[in-house]
């Protein structure tokens, strides 16, 4: 078994979030930025990269993102979801490319091809492009994180290796190539427990289920959600998971993009719910997972604790859900990652 565990990161961002009482659900205490690195300006870039990050001065955690469809969506559709959630000091690195391979394993080369590029140059990079000196991203070790079969990369991406990743978000996760789960190229075997584990926060949707025009659901009942959250053994790592009753699959993406989906009845929907519903869900989700990232690098307990209780008690959460979780030590999670052969 391989087992890394490293030094907990105490990053200059905590002064700032300490100064106020935390509210992941409002903006918050940061101004952030968006920039674009383009594979057209960096030859040895295999796939375009957004960098959400605060312009404040200070040492920040990373959430690194693999967009929906395997990463093949822009990471541009989450434009307000990670603007929300480097307000908090959490910058948010996302790769993405419209030509990557089709199966989920290919895509996996891919990644570690990035989170290598991005490890050498990424700094320099977001210099060059303007970002003040003083402003540094911790990429020494971070959560990784996937929405819809963004997921299923992420997951053939650690069982091959924890690399840096010390934690993983699922937001809305889908195993398989296809929706009726006909084609035999799955990251996760039901009623096996997965070859690795890190503390995990499992983001759902009520109306993940729900068909769209095709007649299939964006997230099918036996290919998402309890497939992946029932894979993690938590007698390695504790678990988190919410569902957000009244959403949809792609209610966490920016307005416009949301009206796409709708119009074409790609995913299923709650036609019921106003633009402002929306807001109030894309601030949930980014503040459910700045949450999460701050549990895991915050040294103090209580601090910790009061960022848990986010995840586990409903009446602190902006929107309906149903809450479970396990986490048998009953202490707050450390970042870390447990791997071995499977």
């Amino acid at each position: 078994m391989v087992k890394t565990r490293p030094a907990l990161l105490l990053s200059l961002l905590t002064l700032a979030a300490t100064a106020t009482a935390f509210s992941p659900y409002e903006r918050g205490p940061h101004n952030t930025t968006h920039f674009h690195i383009s594979t057209a300006d960096n030859p040895e870039l295999v796939e375009e990269v957004e960098v959400w990050v605060p312009v404040n001065v200070g040492l920040y955690n990373v959430f690194y993102f693999l967009s929906g469809l395997g990463g093949t969506i822009p990471a541009t559709t989450y434009n307000e979801l990670f603007h929300h959630m480097a307000s908090h000091g959490v910058a948010v690195l996302a790769p993405w490319s419209l030509s990557l391979p089709v199966n989920p394993v290919d895509k996996v080369p891919y990644l570690e091809s990035v989170m290598e590029w991005v490890g050498q140059n990424l700094q320099e990079q977001l210099q060059l492009n303007g970002l003040m000196m003083g402003v540094v991203l911790n990429l020494d070790n971070y959560v990784l994180g996937g929405h819809s079969a963004g997921a299923h990369v992420q997951v053939e991406y650690l069982k091959k290796s924890c690399g840096r990743v010390t934690g993983q978000v699922w937001l809305s996760p889908v195993d398989g190539m296809d929706p009726a789960g006909l084609i035999p190229i799955f990251c996760i075997k039901p009623g096996t427990f997965l070859n690795y584990g890190t503390p995990t926060l499992h983001l759902a949707a009520g109306y993940d289920t729900v068909p769209g025009a095709s007649g299939f659901a964006c997230a099918p009942d036996k290919l998402s959600n309890d497939r992946f959250y029932n894979a993690m053994d938590t007698e390695l790592a504790p678990k988190w998971s919410i569902e957000s009753t009244r959403f949809a699959h792609a209610d966490l993406l920016d307005q416009t993009f949301i009206d796409i989906v709708e119009a074409t009845a790609f995913c299923g929907h709650n036609s019921e719910l106003t633009k402002e519903e929306h807001d109030v869900y894309r601030r949930f989700v980014g503040g459910q997972i700045v949450a999460f990232v701050n549990a895991l690098y915050t040294i103090d307990e209580d601090q910790c604790n009061s960022y848990l209780s986010y995840l586990e008690d409903p009446s602190l959460m902006s929107v309906q859900v149903k809450v479970k979780h396990s986490n048998p030590t009953g202490r707050c999670p450390k970042a870390s990652c447990e791997w071995f052969h499977p």
